[in-house]
């Protein structure tokens, strides 16, 4: 959480309760959507096939049933590709949990096309706080898309 470049939604940011740092993102009632990577694409590709790898350390205060990881690809300020991903059963109560999340990237449309990739939080009585996102985009072969 210590960077930011591409990152939005620095007011989710808190020192209340943090894995490493100084920081982490808070996401409650009040604030229901996680720090958030936007960026364009087609930097990160450096083939037609990659992995998306993200890892993190997530907390909860009670179990977070409804919460999930959002893997968002938009062209033209629409979505054409939404990946929910639910570690409800991951993520241990009173305890930082490492979760690690691996997909397939679809091929972009455009080469203007972005990604957004964020924790919801849609439970109105429950927090979690995540740490130490990491994201990396892995290329499975050597062809450069172009």
């Amino acid at each position: 959480m210590e960077k930011n470049i591409g990152w939005l939604n620095f007011h989710t940011t808190t020192q209340d309760k943090t894995f490493e740092g100084n920081r982490s993102s808070k996401i409650n009632i009040s604030s229901p959507f996680s720090i958030a990577f936007y960026d364009t694409i087609k930097p990160y590709l450096k083939s037609s096939d990659v992995l998306l790898k993200l890892s993190c350390y997530a907390y909860a205060d009670n179990p977070v049933n409804k919460s999930c990881l959002v893997v968002d690809m938009e062209s033209d300020g629409k979505s054409y590709n939404y990946n929910p991903f639910y570690p409800k059963e991951k993520i241990r109560v009173n305890k930082w949990t490492y979760i690690e999340f691996i997909m397939v990237l679809p091929q972009i449309k455009t080469e203007n096309d972005k990604i957004r990739i964020y924790f919801w939080n849609p439970a109105k009585d429950k927090t979690l706080y995540i740490d130490n996102m990491n994201i990396e985009f892995i290329s499975l072969s050597g062809d450069v898309s172009g």
